[in-house]
């Protein structure tokens, strides 16, 4: 077998900051594709079973939280200027180690934005405060603030982070099959532009776990195949999407958050108790809901077009989000107990998963009517890919990874987001463990098969409208 290639060379140390089921994969991925030594790495981590992955590494483990009173004195004992820090724990606040690596002079990578709680937890702690909006505009404004020093790379995971450059692909494909006269992007105002070109109206970043598992879910136990704490957390979130400029039926829920960037709106409601429809390849027609993710808004952001202080075009982006069978019926008992914190979040051990997992976008409204782009991997091949990984988590995994790639070689880019990177450079460091990735088209929309067995107000004048994907009220 020919050796992995390497993407990037690290001299210093490099911290990360994961549990199972991502630990594992990827500090399998840093020493398969980035040029260091297992005694350069360490793991920090409560989970046992994450220790074991490093000791089957030779990796330094410390089994404790990194909570924020622990978060200095980890970089005082292990971090210096140049080494790297990652994190994919999803009680790590973002803000907080963000900033620190950048007075360090530290580089840092994150699979998501995340705060030192779950919500579930400190329902006292303003949602609005830890939404994925705020958190993205704080991180902008340490951006804008400094523009220049240690790279630093947030929300680079599956979603956030790889359906951002999947959205990129995707308008250049559709460009290309209509006939389009705009050239291929070389900024971010030129992908608005292409954008608006080709009428895309909506786009949905779809997340869809196919998987089962074989071991029994108790009573107020959250189960999920990746990361069941960050689920609950996003089911009790409100629900984050980027409004598009052809919108004409403000939801009754609706509420603009009132500073920044403005591309997004959040509803006064829970993430699980808003349904949402939409297409895949595998499945067609499907229902999942409507979880707040940061990509909603930094796509939608990406493909703004302001004019003379006005938004003359943006597209309405959110995910849809399916999870598998134990995980909805967690979710509906998390639902059924006034979303108070479970007794127990376990995630499925890998071995006893089977199944898919789909992510992709689907772009809704050009002429050829619904084009979806992404990614199906199953089981058995991401445990063929990296031992002991499950589907969800080597894409996260392999996404992170991609972006330490970048960040290692572009050490002193300042601030970045997954829209900022090139999305060639990152798919291609990716491909090997994203199993199938193809592009398909549908006449689909959200009016199909509608009115049965009761009839439904929906604008049949125009389908794209968010209203005719809502499920219920």
């Amino acid at each position: 077998m020919a050796p992995a290639p390497k993407f990037a060379a690290c001299a210093g140390r490099i911290v990360l900051a994961a549990s199972s089921p991502t630990a594992g994969p990827l500090l399998r991925l840093i020493l398969r594709h980035i040029e260091c030594e297992p005694g350069q790495i360490s793991l920090v981590s409560p989970d046992a079973e994450a220790g074991r992955e490093a000791a089957d590494l030779g990796v330094r483990f410390e089994r404790h939280a990194v909570t924020r009173d622990e978060l200095v004195p980890l970089f005082d004992r292990h971090l210096q200027g140049g080494d790297l820090f990652i994190s994919d724990e999803a009680t790590l606040g973002t803000l907080d180690a963000l900033s620190l690596c950048q007075d360090r002079a530290v580089l840092y990578c994150d699979g998501r934005l995340t705060s030192w709680s779950h919500a579930f937890d400190t329902p006292a702690v303003s949602l609005d405060g830890r939404s994925a909006y705020a958190m993205r505009n704080s991180a902008l404004a340490r951006r804008d603030a400094t523009r220049e020093g240690p790279t630093a790379v947030f929300g680079h995971g599956g979603n956030p982070g790889l359906v951002s450059h999947f959205a990129k692909l995707a308008l250049i494909k559709v460009a290309s099959d209509t006939g389009s006269q705009e050239e291929e992007p070389a900024t971010r105002a030129d992908w608005a532009t292409l954008c608006a070109s080709l009428g895309i109206r909506a786009i949905h970043f779809t997340e869809i776990d196919e998987q089962t598992t074989t071991e029994g879910r108790g009573p107020n136990e959250f189960v999920d195949t990746a990361a069941p704490g960050a689920l609950a957390s996003s089911s009790v979130m409100a629900p984050e999407l980027g409004w598009g400029t052809h919108e004409r039926h403000w939801p009754l829920e609706g509420r603009d958050f009132g500073y920044g960037c403005g591309a997004a709106i959040r509803m006064a409601r829970t993430g699980l108790s808003t349904s949402i429809r939409s297409w895949t390849p595998a499945l067609g027609n499907v229902s999942g809901v409507l979880l707040s993710r940061a990509s909603a808004t930094s796509v939608a952001d990406l493909l703004t077009i302001r004019e003379s202080g006005r938004t003359a075009y943006r597209p309405t982006c959110h995910a849809v989000v399916r999870p598998c069978d134990d995980a909805w019926l967690s979710m509906r008992e998390f639902r059924d107990l006034h979303y108070r914190a479970p007794a127990r979040l376990r995630t499925a051990a890998s071995e006893g998963i089977e199944g898919r997992v789909e992510l992709g976008v689907l772009l809704m409204g050009h002429s050829r009517g619904s084009y979806w782009f992404g990614c199906r991997l199953e089981a058995g091949e991401a445990r063929s890919l990296c031992a002991r990984a499950s589907p969800g988590a080597l894409l996260c995994s392999a996404s992170l990874m991609a972006a330490a790639a970048w960040t290692l070689n572009h050490p002193d880019r300042g601030i970045h987001e997954p829209e900022d990177l090139p999305h060639e450079q990152i798919l291609e460091m990716c491909a090997p463990y994203l199993g199938h990735v193809a592009g398909t088209y549908s006449d689909w929309t959200p009016l199909a098969g509608r009115g049965h067995p009761f009839p439904e107000e929906l604008d049949e004048a125009d389908p794209w409208q968010f209203k005719n994907f809502r499920i219920g009220g």
